[in-house]
């Protein structure tokens, strides 16, 4: 994919969030995960930063929308 993406693999029980750096330059934008059905959203910081988050013993690629 031709953007910045975030991705996450979880063993845990629960689901769970990790704030990430995806770059300054992607301040405000929005990423949504592809593996997931519903709309959840990631809103990233001035900074740079998203917390995304990933469902128990799954996986989630966040890419910007």
């Amino acid at each position: 994919h031709p953007t910045k993406s975030a991705t996450l693999i979880h063993n845990g029980t629960e689901k769970t969030s990790l704030m990430m750096f995806v770059g300054k330059e992607q301040a405000n934008k929005e990423f949504s995960d592809v593996l997931s059905y519903d709309d959840e959203r990631v809103v990233i910081d001035e900074e740079g930063f998203g917390d995304f988050t990933v469902n128990a013993q799954s996986a989630a690629i966040w890419i910007a929308v």
